[in-house]
């Protein structure tokens, strides 16, 4: 899946500004960009919604999310 270098950099500076490290941040938003390409969601569209959570309400979707790919993976 290619996706544009300003694509990588504002999902992962959204998840750092929120502060995650940036580890997290780029495993975060690595999974988010593969998963808004197979959705075919824009990206900024997607980082625009969780803008109005607070860091709990972020923290249990992004936890959802990555519990999400990894059974993904285990299944494939």
């Amino acid at each position: 899946i290619s996706v544009s270098s300003d694509a990588i950099d504002s999902t992962t500076g959204f998840f750092q500004s929120r502060g995650f490290d940036s580890n997290a941040a780029a495993s975060t938003a690595a999974v988010l960009l593969k998963q808004s390409k197979i959705e075919q969601v824009n990206v900024n569209q997607l980082l625009d919604t969780l803008k109005g959570l607070n860091e709990v309400q972020l923290s249990r979707i992004v936890r959802e999310v990555l519990n999400y790919n990894r059974l993904i993976k285990i299944d494939h």
